[in-house]
């Protein structure tokens, strides 16, 4: 881990907060270090924070636009993207709804994904958290929540309200996605692969 590192810190403004809740409910269930959700831009900018703290931008704001610059991108797949430069890492995406031969790839790569945690060994506890959050029960028992994403609301229930939808997503017929469900698909994405393939890296300072 890098340094003395004592707090992992997610910032997100409203648009991506969901999205904010999910890592912050994978980074508590696997790893031995508090994590802190910022939910207002604002609020970040009036407390400012060394460089012993982790961070984690999600999507582009007045933030995290600037970082994107100097950030050296991890991953860049299906319009999605996520890097990091020192403790300072970010997820974005970009709008790939009015490609449909990217959008089918990438909506069959999704469901090839969660097929593949649902299927991992228990033994690893970042795939354990995984499973659990993407199991077929807890999907169906969620997939027609309402998805309210509440600061104070259980975070592996949001989780799994989230991936439930994307669940019926993938399941239907791609060429009637709406834009905006596209975007959600995106994102949780992005999250979930920046937790199995690139936490682990970022955490210990890895740059290459």
């Amino acid at each position: 881990m890098q340094g003395e590192l004592n707090q992992f810190y997610i910032v997100a403004d409203k648009n991506c907060m969901q999205y904010a809740r999910i890592l912050e409910a994978l980074v508590s269930e696997t790893e031995k270090i508090s994590c802190m959700v910022f939910h207002k831009i604002h609020t970040f900018e009036q407390n400012p924070l060394s460089s012993a703290n982790l961070v984690v931008f999600i999507g582009k704001n007045k933030l995290s636009s600037p970082i994107i610059s100097f950030t050296k991108e991890k991953y860049n797949e299906h319009g999605i993207h996520y890097g990091w430069r020192g403790t300072r890492a970010v997820i974005w995406r970009e709008n790939i709804y009015n490609d449909a031969e990217k959008k089918k790839r990438f909506l069959q790569e999704y469901n090839e994904e969660l097929t593949k945690i649902r299927n991992r060994s228990k033994s690893n506890q970042h795939n354990k958290a995984l499973a659990k959050l993407t199991s077929t029960d807890t999907i169906k028992s969620n997939a027609l929540a309402n998805k309210t994403y509440s600061t104070t609301a259980d975070n592996k229930n949001n989780v799994a309200v989230l991936l439930g939808n994307l669940g019926l997503l993938i399941d239907g017929v791609i060429n009637i996605i709406k834009a905006n469900e596209l975007r959600e698909a995106q994102y949780a994405f992005g999250v979930l692969k920046f937790y199995t393939y690139g936490l682990e890296s970022f955490m210990r300072g890895d740059s290459d």
